[in-house]
């Protein structure tokens, strides 16, 4: 996470506010067609290949092989079809992204290498190689920092991209080899082409255990990329970079927020015990995500400035306008992800993916409405408004579907906690800003308030974090 934000300081600092907002996009749309052309593969692996790890070494290769020989199809098909609409549409003049036509499909080529780094990391993680595959995570991250920085001096953006390509394409080949030589046994020869998929064809629900879940997960990638081409269209690559300053600092604080959840939330969720014991669980689980969020936030949304200029740089400082609402936005989807960690605990799995398809759809159409009159405010109302949606979905789903009671008190402290939110972003963004003692008093006073509904040993595990981790890993 920390490099990633390195490399974003690279862009900002290095590109401007344009610079990010046309990047930006362009990671979008690689990331979009990326997970597109997965068809869920990676994922799939994680569930599938698990079976044969111990025991049944053949099965575990021939599966390996022909989820590889699959994806790597998949793939080059995305890859070809996005090469095809980019040439097209960038074929305009008038089209926005057409000066940077190169950067587009240096981009777009490292969609295969993306695609199987990360099906090469979920089999390290179910051969109980985790270490490994972080290991390598944290070397790409790092790789793609230098390599960003280096091809911006060099050649601009398209140096960025050509460097950020070298380094994928050398992770996947790494990966590939090391997966092959040291996981797969050696005595295992990879299927012939004629017998590609004939593995995959016999294994029960694969197919649609893929097909649900990659459309699922499309919807959210889908919000962000549509989001993002109206900014573009309608407003500029300026104001599409502040977007992407204050979205992506939201997005980074739920991401880091959320790391919390494999370790707690998901085996709340999933014990072999009553619903009600699961759901009140959970529910002191989002009490204390909701005040740690809190917390987290609040001088965020007090001194945007200060935040914005030292994660980017001082050009990005009119983002704070929007970055309290994408604060609020990234909360409800917080909360709303506990929640639907439930519904999946309870199997409810066909309300967890209307409900998700639905609420992102409204994010789109609200996107579409907004942006054009507000600019980066509309584009994070709409976020605000397909969260917010999301959440009161699903608690309504567990209400009605499961009867599930006692959340209105938990649910009530988060709302209120949003109000808040709302109130201090609009009372610093109107206007004058603030004279400093007067949001350094509401910081303190905000805190203070917050604390009382933490338990004592919530407020030391807070404090020493480090200790939490050891006695875990000594524990599992």
């Amino acid at each position: 996470m920390v490099a990633g934000l390195g490399r974003t300081k690279i862009l900002a600092v290095m590109l401007g506010p344009s610079g990010l907002g046309i990047t930006g996009l362009i990671d979008q749309i690689v990331a979009f067609l990326a997970h597109l052309g997965s068809m869920s593969i990676p994922f799939a692996a994680l569930r599938y290949l698990s079976k044969y790890r111990a025991g049944q070494s053949e099965k575990f290769a021939a599966l390996y092989f022909e989820f590889r020989s699959g994806l790597i199809a998949a793939s080059v098909v995305a890859l070809s079809a996005g090469i095809v609409f980019a040439a097209w549409k960038m074929a305009d003049p008038a089209n926005d992204l057409s000066p940077y036509k190169v950067s587009v499909i240096l981009g777009l080529l490292s969609i295969p290498a993306i695609a199987i780094i990360a099906l090469e990391r979920n089999v390290l993680a179910v051969c109980d190689r985790s270490r490994m595959a972080g290991m390598m995570a944290m070397v790409a991250a790092i790789a793609l920092v230098g390599s960003s920085y280096a091809g911006i001096r060099v050649a601009g953006m398209r140096g960025l991209y050509a460097g950020n390509l070298v380094v994928y394409f050398g992770l996947a080949a790494f990966l590939m080899v090391y997966v092959q030589r040291r996981i797969v046994p050696a005595s295992v020869e990879r299927p012939a082409s004629r017998e590609t998929f004939s593995v995959l064809r016999r294994e029960p629900g694969l197919l649609k255990f893929c097909t649900v879940i990659h459309f699922l997960t499309l919807a959210s990638p889908a919000a962000y990329l549509i989001s993002r081409i109206v900014m573009l269209d309608q407003r500029g690559a300026t104001e599409t970079g502040l977007m992407a300053a204050a979205f992506g600092f939201g997005v980074a604080v739920r991401t880091a927020m959320s790391q919390a959840n494999a370790l707690y939330l998901t085996p709340l969720a999933n014990r072999p015990t009553p619903t009600s014991h699961r759901a009140a669980a959970v529910s002191h689980y989002a009490q204390t995500l909701t005040v740690l969020f809190l917390l987290g936030v609040l001088p965020i949304v007090l001194f945007p400035g200060v935040f914005l200029s030292f994660l980017y740089s001082p050009k990005f400082v009119a983002a704070g306008a929007s970055l309290g609402t994408f604060m609020i936005a990234e909360g409800l989807l917080l909360m709303a992800g506990v929640y639907q960690a439930l519904l999946i605990g309870f199997d409810d799995l066909n309300g967890y993916t209307a409900l998700t398809l639905v609420a992102n759809l409204v994010t789109i159409l609200a996107s579409l409405l907004l942006i054009p009159t507000l600019g980066t405010i509309g584009a994070a109302l709409a976020f605000v408004i397909g969260n917010a949606l999301l959440l009161i979905l699903t608690l309504g789903r567990l209400l009605t579907f499961h009867s599930i009671h006692g959340l209105a008190r938990q649910t009530a402290i988060f709302w209120l906690g949003m109000l808040l939110l709302a109130a201090l972003s609009l009372w610093v963004s109107r206007g004058a800003m603030p004279v400093l003692y007067l949001r350094i008093a509401v910081e303190v006073a905000g805190s203070i308030a917050l604390l009382p509904l933490l338990s004592l040993s919530e407020i030391r595990q807070m404090l020493t974090p480090w200790k939490l981790k050891a006695a875990a890993g000594s524990g599992g």
